[in-house]
């Protein structure tokens, strides 16, 4: 810091005695969490007359207020960074240093020697609780090792970070190697460790830590080009595409066919955002049965598919979806278990009473947690094991067609390597996870409806759709995109988290997700806030929109934005009584998939904590709006001030009369808001893991031409999230990851037979018939179907 004030003092003065000097723009850059931040600093004549900052890929919320906030705070003077967000905060000094160095003329480093040892840092990655911490070895002036000591890190993820990023860093003895894709959290997290040691250990030696740019290298691989010939190409290596490329395989294998499989993944690891999730959707699996049901069905899955049509109408494309779970999803479970997957019993799922949703648990000698990854790890064992082939780190990047039309193979390309692949295929089969890290895409294509969700929050940022847009140019019909909201919808939370709270460890309780003992903070005190059934939901003009005591799900129906409106009445209950209803679980900053742990109905006070001063921090940080009359609240928002108290009157009768006529909240959770204030608007934005809708396919998981939706796209075909508009709305839980594999396996199949020769019109493909008219002859759109009326051929490939 001071080298950085001193070259700003220094460029000041030389700024200062060139008088009436036009303006220049200088530009350093430096890494920051998830890739290349700049910094270009403005100066002219009177010295520095602006900043501007990018950091496009910096942590949604945590870094992108450090791009957002330093440049104000860097003109005022405090170059001390941002609270919570210390890998972006020193990325923006660097750069800024770097850039006005180039101001000042000072291009040469200081002398590289460092005190050779070994030196331990952390820093955080993925975790919001456990720091990743390494132990570097160096010399005098070299890396000689990194090894990770600790983390709390997806398993996963951790080891593409070990086995990739790592080895690279020592080899090219930089610290600016690319974040590994699929990795950016923790990748970021052991860059920004690793170079705190460098720089402890250059200040143990009595250098200058400047001197650290030594080991800020650029890297280049020489261009390659490289032509691969396959039968099946599968792009994209999560759950539905690691399911289809080992279908693809099985079924070239069993029908006596040479395995001809490739599968890609531009992330550097397989598993996708598959890897985070536990919880399945599954009817009448043959293995978990005998094993943990003495053979016998756990109900009739007919009931479920009733219950389900008595609470959700269902489109022609989402009947298409549901067929296959119910009908397939038990034997594509005992399936996965060929394969190396562990699942526990059949459990209720979050509607009904029906045991139709399962959990991935530890097989032999295996904890029952964190063992996700080694599920895909041994499928994919077995898939090379026949004969199939994958490459991680290689991007498709667009489709390619042949003179007729078909769809024949992939442009891709792995920027490691600087090889770029020309992939000829039979058929190629789209298991991108989806388009919701492509804020542009989104826009496009629902058309302005409902977008700007916190969508990045979860979602896997390598899933920016550039595949599924292929598809699209080349005539893919889409689907479901009218329905969907704009995402597949985790958890609501505030826009920017409270960062610098203590972290409260709960001795006795467990973390599921993160296999530790469960921790809160009171910074997840705002995030239980807009979930919490005692709060007032209003939409962005200033009226209720939901009954705020119902599926937590439901509470995305307003959009990107809504607000919870809490008085000073309502804030004193909470102080006094606490929350009614433990999110906890789902969604506090904190915590991730811990049940319990959030002190519920204590009092914020008796926890220790000030809500009126977490208020103001959320107003401080954005995260709220405040105001001492509700008039003035509704101007700040934008409402009209007569909606807003009309809201708050009917709320208040309501509350009053123990009846909730609009929404049907119920008595328990009916809690005046008085008429006094300060009164509060706090955000509250749906944060999805990934996109809804997108490529239409029919029940061979073909994909659809918009210039006719009956007839396919020949040797196109998708599956999971790239057609997830083909699932039911959520109900049970577990839908779309079963949605991913049953659409994976059955994509698999069909694409080895196409690829084959086989005839996909006798398994009712490629416009033979009219799906969406078979589905409403047969009433299914209507809710009438009951297991039996839709033929099995229609349902499944023949043979």
């Amino acid at each position: 810091m001071k080298r950085i004030m001193g070259i700003l003092l220094a460029c000041l003065m030389l700024f200062g005695m060139t008088g009436g000097a036009l303006a220049e723009v200088y530009t350093g850059t430096a890494m920051g969490f998830g890739g290349e931040v700049s910094v270009s600093v403005t100066m002219d004549g009177n010295g520095i007359t602006g900043i501007a900052i990018a950091g496009e890929n910096e942590t949604p919320g945590i870094g992108e207020r450090a791009v957002a906030e330093m440049p104000g705070r860097i003109l005022a003077g405090q170059l001390d960074g941002i609270s919570g967000c210390t890998v972006t905060s020193n990325a923006v000094l660097e750069a800024l240093e770097n850039a006005l160095a180039a101001a000042g003329g000072q291009g040469e480093l200081p002398a590289l020697k460092m005190a050779a040892g070994r030196y331990e840092a952390e820093a955080m990655g993925y975790s919001r609780t456990r720091p990743v911490k390494v132990e570097v070895a160096v010399t005098e002036d070299a890396i000689s090792q990194i090894s990770v000591v600790s983390h709390k890190e997806n398993e996963g993820i951790l080891e593409s970070v070990v086995e990739l990023l790592i080895p690279r860093m020592v080899e090219r003895q930089s610290l600016t190697v690319d974040a590994i894709c699929g990795a950016t959290a923790s990748s970021g997290a052991v860059k920004a460790a690793v170079e705190a040691c460098v720089r402890e250990a250059l200040h143990a030696a009595g250098s200058d830590e400047a001197a650290v740019k030594h080991f800020h290298k650029a890297y280049a691989p020489e261009p390659k080009e490289e032509r691969i010939s396959v039968d099946v190409l599968v792009v994209g290596m999560g759950a539905a595409g690691s399911a289809a490329a080992m279908m693809a395989a099985d079924t070239q294998k069993n029908e006596g066919m040479e395995v001809s499989v490739l599968a890609l993944d531009k992330a550097g690891k397989f598993g996708g955002t598959g890897c985070n999730t536990s919880v399945m959707l599954s009817f009448d699996s043959a293995v978990t049965e005998a094993f943990f049901n003495d053979g016998e069905h756990y109900f009739d899955k007919a009931h479920a598919d009733q219950e389900l049509r008595g609470a959700v109408a269902l489109n022609d494309f989402q009947e298409l979806g549901w067929q296959k779970i119910l009908n397939e999803s038990g034997e594509m479970l005992d399936w996965l278990i060929s394969h190396g997957f562990y699942f526990g019993p059949a459990k209720p799922g979050l509607a009904g009473s029906y045991p139709v949703t399962v959990e991935y648990t530890g097989g032999p000698g295996e904890a029952a947690l964190g063992v996700t990854y080694g599920y895909y790890k041994r499928m994919m064992e077995d898939f090379e094991s026949l004969g199939g082939q994958y490459l991680l780190e290689t991007e498709a990047t667009a489709l390619l067609r042949d003179e007729e039309g078909k769809v024949c193979g992939v442009e891709a390309y792995n920027a490691v390597t600087g090889t770029r692949y020309t992939i000829d295929a039979k058929a190629v089969i789209l298991a991108t996870g989806g388009f919701g890290a492509n804020d542009a895409m989104e826009e496009a294509l629902y058309e302005g409806h409902q977008t700007g969700a916190y969508r990045h929050d979860i979602s896997m940022m390598q899933n920016d759709g550039k595949m599924i847009a292929s598809a699209i140019e080349l005539g893919a019909a889409t689907a479901g995109l009218e329905d969907c909201l704009n995402g597949v919808i985790w958890n609501i939370g505030i826009p920017n988290r409270l960062t610098g709270h203590e972290i409260i460890w709960e001795e006795g309780s467990y973390d599921l997700f993160r296999d530790d003992t469960g921790a809160w903070s009171f910074a997840d005190i705002p995030e239980m806030m807009v979930n919490d059934w005692d709060g007032v939901f209003l939409n962005p003009e200033g009226r209720r929109f939901v009954n705020e005591a119902g599926v937590w799900a439901g509470k995305h129906n307003n959009g990107s934005l809504y607000y919870t409106l809490w008085s000073k009445d309502l804030l004193d209950h909470v102080d006094a009584n606490g929350f009614s209803v433990n999110f906890s679980g789902n969604f506090l900053t904190t915590s991730s998939m811990t049940a319990g742990v959030f002190p519920l109905m204590t009092g914020v006070k008796d926890m220790g904590a000030d809500l009126y001063g977490l208020m103001e921090e959320c107003v401080d940080t954005g995260n709220a709006l405040k105001a001492d009359s509700l008039e003035e609240l509704a101007v700040l928002a934008g409402m009209d001030p007569a909606v807003l108290q009309e809201t708050v009157e009917r709320y208040n009768a309501a509350c009053e009369a123990g009846v909730d006529e609009d929404f049907g909240k119920e008595p328990p959770f009916l809690h005046s808001l008085g008429q006094e204030g300060p009164w509060y608007l706090l955000k509250a934005m749906p944060r999805a893991y990934s996109s809804g809708g997108g490529l239409l396919v029919n029940e061979q998981l073909q994909v659809m031409s918009a210039a006719d939706e009956r007839i396919a796209l020949e040797g196109l075909f998708a599956a999971g999230t790239d057609c997830l508009g083909a699932t039911p709305p959520f109900f049970y839980g577990g839908e779309y990851l079963s949605w991913s594999f049953v659409s994976g396996r059955g994509a698999g199949e069909a694409a080895a037979r196409f690829a084959a020769g086989h005839d996909m019109t006798a398994d009712g493909g490629n416009g033979s018939v009219d799906y969406l008219a078979y589905v409403q002859e047969h009433g299914m759109s209507d809710g009438s179907f009951v297991e039996g009326s839709a033929p099995t051929e229609l349902l499944r490939p023949a043979g």
